[in-house]
């Protein structure tokens, strides 16, 4: 047991360890979700909705977050000539609401 804590009390594996764990906080913050590429679009999007759909319309949030979905897969189409992902419109519908949130935060809708 003595051997190990020496070992371990090495200067060079005390910085091979330091080491690894920087590198594997590294790894886990670079690594960002899909949707994060697409959030300007997203924003477009919702702020698209807030204009088109009525406050006044009887099923504003679903018919504002169908308008937003349509208006991204509309920008992403003319941006990139091609249909998003089924696993891109999943993350987009499943954020579309954490962004919106985030634009009423800071009052930018």
């Amino acid at each position: 047991m003595d051997n190990i804590i020496e070992l371990l009390s090495q200067p060079a594996v005390i910085t091979a360890i330091a080491g690894f764990f920087a590198w594997l906080v590294a790894r886990v913050f670079a690594s960002k979700p899909t949707w994060k590429k697409y959030e300007g679009l997203m924003i477009s999007a919702v702020k698209m909705a807030e204009k088109i759909i009525p406050d006044t319309s009887t099923n504003k949030s679903i018919d504002r977050a169908n308008a937003a979905l349509q208006a991204f897969i509309a920008q992403y189409n003319q941006i990139y000539s091609a249909e998003p992902s089924a696993a891109l419109l999943q993350e987009v519908k499943a954020n579309l609401p954490l962004v919106h949130d985030l634009l009423d935060a800071e009052d930018n809708l």
